[in-house]
């Protein structure tokens, strides 16, 4: 009996076949696709709330800074701590101040590689030499380059409004 035992054993050859381990690697790579993908997704997902974050709390402070300035973009420009400021009036009621972001959210000094733009217009449909009018001012940010695997450029992140009530005449030019 042991004799015909003996060469059963030594013929049964434990392991896995060649085609065994090609399917187990493939089922491995398809696997891992989506997993990557998840990963690539979530990435895209935390920058954009990043991005949102930052957008929102610099817009508010754009906004906070425009109820201190008063009506005065002039005033405006010196409080506000990004450059280069650009300004822009469109008429005797109606202006915009442009600052300008890097990548990381730091203000840049000139403006070479804008990562992002914030543009605070400030409009009246009130009369200048009115004592008291309503100014209302818009917050907009934009993204210029475009998130992880994407081809989406100058994303609109943030878009506030707000309405102040002015005493003071119209806006003072430099």
């Amino acid at each position: 009996m042991k004799s015909r035992i003996l060469p059963l054993l030594m013929n049964n050859q434990a392991g896995f076949t060649l085609i065994e381990i090609i399917m187990s690697i493939l089922i491995l790579a398809i696997v891992s696709i989506f997993v990557l993908q998840m990963f690539i997704k979530a990435d895209i997902l935390k920058q954009k709330t990043i991005d949102k974050d930052f957008a929102l709390n610099t817009a508010q402070s754009a906004l906070e800074h425009f109820r201190n300035a008063g009506s005065n973009p002039n005033s405006l420009i010196a409080d506000f701590e990004t450059s280069p400021k650009l300004l822009n009036y469109i008429d005797d009621n109606n202006y915009e101040l442009e600052c300008y972001f890097d990548k990381n959210w730091q203000p840049l000094l000139e403006k070479s590689s804008i990562g992002y733009t914030l543009t605070l217009r400030i409009s009246s449909d009130s009369d200048p030499s009115l004592v008291g009018r309503l100014l209302q001012a818009e917050v907009v940010i934009i993204r210029h380059h475009p998130y992880l695997l994407t081809k989406e450029h100058d994303v609109k992140l943030c878009n506030l409004h707000s309405l102040v009530y002015m005493n003071n005449s119209s806006p003072e030019r430099n």
